[in-house]
């Protein structure tokens, strides 16, 4: 197996020299309605794949859709066919304990992944489905379209985003946190307790929120926490600048210096808030701006119940 290579290469080059070989033999009937690719959740869908990707569901495989009528007639008889003409290996990964070959719908492979066959339309479906979701229906590659459906479905996904109030309402969101945790807390009050466990939790929740708020700001979905910071420094807009204060974070010896990095997100914040539109100067505000956004920006009550909820949540209000 090719140490280098990437899962979703691997996956592209199984289909080829698999997959479709086997449509063309068993169902040409249908090898110019049926679609492939590998999309949805995992590392390589990102491009984020390495060595340690390769324990659990990595390697060769690949998605069949069809449509709705076609799944019904040929849905199973593929899953068969597939399963019985399978090999054990291919570029020496063992395919005998995985499940290489799955055959969907279109809508409902969107549907499983995000709770909707398309792209959020009201401002319920859009408070209800959850980003990382979002970011993996955007990911992954198509390896054969011939009818183009699939192409079009995945790129309305790719071009989807939230509505304006609805992206107001999760900055504010983000903007609570850094404020709660790192400006209020750690640097007004753990700081002057020596509290540093307390305060390594709080610094946590801040970074991660500052990274999920430049995600925003760049009008990107923001991925599942453990590969947030692999795309955060591939965003353009504010992660250079901020990459660099995370970092002085992660180094940082002493609690002193890690509520200073802190007060430097903060400001870097402003910046961009400003930069944005959002406010209409760099000035400090009280909790970092949040209840200024949520009362004068957005006036849908159901954004504003749903940021107070998430609050709630985390035991806040």
């Amino acid at each position: 197996m090719n140490k280098t290579a990437h899962g979703i290469d691997i996956a592209e080059t199984f289909f080829k020299e698999f997959g479709l070989p086997t449509i063309n033999r068993h169902f040409p009937e249908i090898k110019n309605r049926i679609s492939a690719g590998l999309l949805g959740e995992g590392s390589e869908m990102l491009g984020f794949d390495d060595d340690l990707s390769r324990d659990h569901d990595w390697g060769p495989r690949f998605i069949l859709f069809l449509e709705e009528q076609d799944y019904q007639k040929y849905g199973n008889k593929l899953t068969a066919k597939f399963k019985e003409f399978r090999p054990n290996n291919f570029q020496n990964f063992s395919l005998t304990k995985t499940k290489p070959i799955t055959v969907q719908t279109i809508d409902s492979f969107y549907k499983e992944l995000t709770g909707l066959p398309n792209p959020p339309i009201s401002t319920q479906e859009w408070i209800n489905v959850r980003e990382n979701d979002l970011c993996y229906a955007q990911a992954g590659r198509i390896f054969y379209d011939p009818t183009g459906n699939l192409t079009k479905r995945h790129y309305s996904f790719k071009q989807a985003y939230y509505p304006r109030e609805i992206w107001l309402g999760r900055i504010a969101a983000q903007l609570f946190w850094i404020w709660h945790y790192g400006e209020y807390n750690i640097c007004e009050r753990m700081v002057k307790r020596n509290e540093r466990v307390g305060a390594l939790i709080g610094t946590g929740m801040v970074v991660q929120a500052a990274m999920r708020l430049t995600f925003l700001l760049n009008r990107r979905f923001s991925p599942y926490w453990k590969w947030l910071h692999c795309a955060f420094i591939q965003l353009p807009y504010l992660a250079p600048e901020l990459n660099p204060i995370l970092q002085k974070i992660e180094k940082a010896a002493t609690l002193e210096n890690r509520a200073k990095a802190i007060n430097q997100i903060c400001n870097l914040v402003r910046i961009g808030l400003h930069e944005q539109k959002i406010f209409p100067d760099r000035d400090k505000r009280n909790n970092m701006g949040f209840l200024e956004i949520l009362n004068n920006l957005i006036q849908n009550e159901q954004v504003k119940t749903m940021i107070f909820a998430a609050l709630k949540r985390e035991g806040h209000f």
